[in-house]
């Protein structure tokens, strides 16, 4: 099966030091195939920006993390096996965001803008989507927290916005 082979593919990349595989296999996907790669990447790129041994694979799973979920709606361009794909794996995403937010490896700015445009659009397809249950909404309000600290801390004016952006859409 495709989904086996593509969470074997980015659970090697995400954790293998030596191997030959490239993000761009994964943009690629993305780009050519946006209703099946959505589908077949969002969880191994959620379990992998949760488990990634390196700071760069992190903030490189969140920039996927954000272009899987950009342009996700209930339009007639998205397959419902991709928005069932997403909302399934939504749990996962939103963890993954307040994870890296809490441990403080990819707060410089650089990285930490990978990791506010991904929760900027799980956020999003969450609120869209009506999947606010319980376990989201104490993962949201975690997120508030480290938005509030994270724009206090930051000296990037850059991050400073985008955090007051989401404190006020998660608020």
């Amino acid at each position: 099966k495709f989904d086996t082979v593509y969470q074997t593919a980015v659970q090697e990349w995400s954790t293998r030091q030596t191997t030959r595989l490239n993000v761009c296999l994964f943009d690629d996907l993305l780009t050519k195939l946006p209703s099946i790669g959505k589908a077949l990447l969002v969880s191994p790129i959620a379990i992998a920006a949760k488990e990634s041994p390196k700071t760069y694979l992190k903030s490189e799973s969140f920039r996927l993390m954000s272009s899987i979920f950009s342009n996700a709606s209930n339009s007639e361009s998205e397959e419902s096996y991709c928005i069932e794909a997403l909302k399934s794996s939504t749990h996962d995403a939103l963890t993954a965001i307040d994870q890296a937010l809490k441990s403080g490896e990819l707060l410089k700015a650089k990285r930490a803008r990978d990791v506010l445009k991904a929760s900027e659009h799980v956020v999003s397809f969450i609120c869209r989507h009506g999947l606010l249950d319980l376990s989201l909404q104490k993962t949201m309000d975690s997120l508030l927290e480290q938005y509030k600290a994270l724009s206090k801390s930051s000296p990037s004016a850059g991050v400073k916005q985008i955090c007051a952006k989401l404190a006020e859409d998660v608020g």
